[in-house]
């Protein structure tokens, strides 16, 4: 039988509402011990059941600025290294969430950076006191979750494998549960040591990545980036979401939302769809057998509904105001105007009548005066973008914008070289100031070389559709192109740039080849297509592939044998020129490098290895 150690990490809040359903459903199921990492300070609870129940203790302070947590790390790690600490405060170049509590120029919301140094602060814990070896299995957790199922048992999930649950990734991998062996739990849990011990390099990685489409540098995609570092994220499993977060009434610490009052259940719910989906996985997951049985693997949550709600609207006024507050902060300001008309002020009127209610909104009134100071200009600042975007943009004149001499989807707005470069789309912004003629510079040169008239090509990673229009062109109206594409919205690019070069020869599938990036275009994206083999992959004479890192994993799996390959590497993503150019070998290609991908952006491409290797088969050559 396998031991297990669970470990709760940064805090023991919600406990009289959290630990009964915590002891039964996942202590008691699993048979394990109990572990905490901490940030406390002189008001800590230590007769709350958490502490009481813990095997190993092992904590920190509660830092005001957590940049001195960092620091403390960085220090203990370079002296047990024995060397020089590097500046990880280049790090808060690249804003993102995962900053949360640090204080630097810009300050981030949340409280990310308390979660990367408890992890760390835990992995020096299981070292330390020589506690890595007693266990098999390690459950990484927070104590504010309600456990409406047992956990999952162990036997039905791989030991090899990386478990979390199956919801709320936000662009990369979900930041609140994690089942690791022993063998993965040190990679797992030391993500503070790639910003503390490698910030110059990580700094290029996630520069590269900034600004592209989903892309918030928050933890969840943090934690994708870093999995993938390790070369563990094909080892990434999911189980589905059994327990939600909640809030008991009364509660003031530091928190992200402050969720909705659910009168079912008599506390706050912070986040509605991982209740829902936990409620509808309750009806049919009640014991250890109902897992083993594996009838949750056919179940479909969306399906179950719930009972409908009864709250009256003053009870739910102070939780509108704060629904009110994070939608202005995330930049949703008409929905949120929408919202407090749709409330009104005789709910304000209602709402005070009642017993304590005068009490609690003096003191959330108090709480939303404090973060008023900081977010203000935020605010002003998302709320003028906006409406930009919304109201002014779409009706100024515009010219249509060129990316190597093909008319891409978007227009050239006469006032976007007048405003800050964000408030602009993400595919206009590198032609505010003039067409660009270097776009795919390498891609787009060695399309033009190899396609022939009638050709048949496959491109994989259409993106905004440059490449397959070249394509369309040079193979004529008796040729072909076929592309593949992961992400819905790029395949409408994709379709609306062909569009309008008026080329009829082109189709778009919503699929994805192989694998998808999670580091890019927001990882375990909405719209994500399926999931293509590269087996499947239609016959042609030119295969073109763009698509960030994938190529290692399509090469091997080809089922045809075009005349010519083209393909972008990118080194940054696992996938050197080297490996690349060694598989292309393999197949009998002779390879040519045809320099970097784009000349205008040398520094960065020679940085992160981004070049384009021109395979051709050797007879045809």
């Amino acid at each position: 039988m396998e031991k297990v150690l669970v470990c709760l990490l940064g805090s023991t809040r919600a406990h009289q509402l959290t630990f009964p359903s915590f002891k039964r459903q996942v202590l008691d199921e699993l048979k394990g011990d109990l572990a905490l990492a901490l940030a406390i300070d002189e008001k800590y609870e230590y007769t709350n059941p958490f502490w009481l129940h813990a095997k190993y203790r092992w904590t920190a302070p509660l830092f005001s600025d957590f940049g001195e947590a960092f620091d403390l790390a960085q220090h203990w790690l370079c002296q047990e290294r024995n060397i020089a600490a590097p500046n990880w405060r280049l790090m808060l170049q690249i804003n993102g969430m995962w900053q949360g509590l640090i204080q630097s120029p810009d300050p981030q919301p949340g409280h990310s950076s308390l979660l990367f140094f408890c992890r760390w602060l835990l992995l020096q814990g299981l070292k330390q006191d020589e506690v890595l070896h007693r266990y098999d299995r390690f459950v990484i957790t927070r104590s504010d979750f309600v456990w409406l199922c047992p956990h999952p048992p162990l036997s039905i999930l791989d030991r090899g494998a990386i478990w979390f649950p199956d919801g709320e990734h936000w662009g990369g991998l979900n930041d609140r549960h994690l089942v690791v062996s022993r063998a993965d739990v040190v990679d797992c849990l030391n993500l503070i040591e790639d910003i503390l011990l490698e910030p110059s390099q990580l700094y290029r990685e996630l520069e590269y990545m900034k600004g592209r489409p989903a892309w918030q540098n928050n933890i969840e995609q943090f934690i994708a980036h870093h999995l993938r570092r390790k070369g563990l994220f094909d080892k990434v499993k999911t189980f589905p979401y059994v327990m939600y977060l909640a809030r008991q009434i009364g509660d003031d610490t530091r928190t992200w939302t402050l969720g909705d009052y659910e009168p079912a259940v008599g506390h706050y719910i912070k986040y509605k769809d991982e209740f829902r989906t936990a409620s509808a996985y309750a009806t049919i997951i009640k014991s250890r057998a109902d897992w083993e049985n594996g009838a949750w693997r056919q179940f479909d949550p969306a399906l179950v509904p719930l009972a409908p709600r009864a709250i009256s609207m003053p009870r739910r006024f102070r939780y509108a105001c704060s629904r009110f507050w994070y939608a202005c902060k995330s930049g949703s300001f008409w929905y949120a105007c929408w919202y407090a008309c749709k409330s009104g002020s005789e709910k304000i009127v209602s709402a005070l009548r009642r017993p304590e209610r005068v009490k609690r909104f003096l003191l959330f009134s108090e709480s939303v005066l404090r973060r008023t100071y900081d977010i203000v200009p935020v605010f002003v600042r998302q709320s003028i973008a906006y409406a930009y975007r919304r109201g002014v943009r779409p009706f100024l004149p515009g010219q249509p914008v060129r990316y190597a001499g093909i008319f891409i989807c978007q227009d050239r707005k006469w006032g976007d070289h007048l405003v800050p470069i964000t408030w602009v789309p993400e595919e206009v912004r590198e032609a505010v100031h003039g067409d660009q003629r270097g776009y795919a510079a390498a891609l787009v040169e060695g399309l033009r070389e190899t396609v022939r008239p009638g050709d048949s090509v496959v491109i994989v990673g259409a993106g905004l559709g440059v490449t397959a229009v070249v394509a369309a062109l040079r193979a004529g109206p008796s040729g072909t192109v076929q592309c593949f594409e992961g992400s819905r919205e790029y395949v409408t690019f994709a379709q609306q740039t062909a569009t309008r070069n008026k080329v009829t020869n082109v189709s778009v599938h919503h699929a994805v080849v192989a694998k998808f990036n999670a580091d890019f275009r927001g990882g375990v994206a909405n719209d994500l297509g399926p999931i293509l083999s590269p087996s499947q992959l239609p016959p042609c004479n030119v295969l073109q592939m763009d698509c960030e890192g994938a190529e290692v994993d399509i090469l091997p799996g080809l089922m045809i044998q075009p005349r010519v390959i083209l393909v972008e590497t990118h080194g940054v993503f696992g996938a050197p020129t080297n490996l690349v150019a060694s598989l292309l070998e393999k197949r009998g290609y002779v390879v040519t490098d045809r320099g970097l991908a784009e000349p205008r952006l040398a520094e960065l491409h020679t940085k992160c290895d981004i070049r384009v290797l021109l395979g051709i088969v050797p007879e045809s050559k």
